[in-house]
């Protein structure tokens, strides 16, 4: 698309994020997400004690086996938000506290811009599958018909924005790679975005059962050998397990365990 020539979708873009960028943030959630910023890049460390206390996060605070604050939200919006939160800091007043508004407005306008990429990847998704009627007015009304709108640009603090851009690019990568299943770089890169997607959420590891079934289908159909099949789905998994490596680590060093349950050390709501 020309921009010079068709500007509308910029001025919209541009008028949205004016009416709707927000310092505002949810709890306990949004801070929670949040919390991993701060203490990594302000303390230095993953003990979230200063966090929770100083954003007055409204539950009680639970220490894990190994003496460290629980913090049942996954890392991967934080991962995804790491460059908004940069920015924050580079542009802040010297002396700005660490849990000040302008880095929410920051950190929420990551989630616009996430959540903008996700519907252009379904407009692209639709135009994989050649879909007739208009690709990007669909698209439009997948964003606009459903919770995404609103947690793209209301609530942008939450995960769903930052799972929806995820699992939206590992989706539209794994159509756009439909046609060559017997390059080894497709599964790597598949890995990697269905680990980033499940680091965000962890339930959203089920969409990797798409690759193994298309594995499966295409072995069954002959259409690869069985061989081929077993070294895409070991690169897929080792990959996978690559782009969680972050939330494990993590897991880790909180929990003692890579796969910890944080459900376990739950806060009482």
């Amino acid at each position: 698309m020309n921009i010079v020539k068709r500007p509308l979708p910029l001025i919209g873009i541009a008028l949205l994020v004016y009416l709707f960028l927000n310092p505002f943030y949810l709890f306990p959630d949004g801070q929670g997400y949040f919390s991993y910023l701060p203490s990594l890049f302000v303390d230095g460390d993953l003990h979230f004690y200063n966090e929770f206390t100083g954003m007055k996060i409204p539950v009680p605070i639970a220490l894990t086996s190994t003496g460290y604050v629980s913090n049942i939200w996954s890392f991967g919006s934080a991962f995804f938000w790491t460059p908004f939160y940069l920015a924050a800091r580079f542009f802040a007043d010297v002396g700005t506290p660490p849990y000040n508004g302008w880095f929410w407005l920051w950190i929420n306008f990551g989630t616009i811009v996430y959540g903008l990429l996700a519907y252009l990847l379904i407009g692209l998704m639709l135009k994989e599958l050649k879909r007739d009627a208009h690709p990007w007015l669909i698209a439009a009304a997948a964003f606009i018909g459903t919770p995404m709108f609103f947690y793209t640009f209301s609530i942008s603090c939450t995960a769903h924005g930052i799972t929806a851009f995820a699992v939206t690019l590992f989706l539209w990568y794994w159509i756009h790679s439909f046609s060559y299943p017997w390059r080894p770089s497709r599964y790597v890169l598949l890995g990697l975005l269905a680990g980033l997607a499940a680091m965000v959420r962890p339930q959203e590891a089920l969409f990797a059962l798409a690759v193994i079934g298309e594995l499966c289908v295409r072995t069954a159909k002959k259409e690869i050998k069985f061989s081929v099949a077993f070294r895409s789905a070991a690169l897929f998994g080792a990959f996978f397990a690559a782009g969680l490596l972050p939330q494990l680590l993590i897991w880790k060093f909180i929990y003692g365990s890579f796969f910890a349950a944080p459900a376990k050390f739950n806060v009482s709501l």
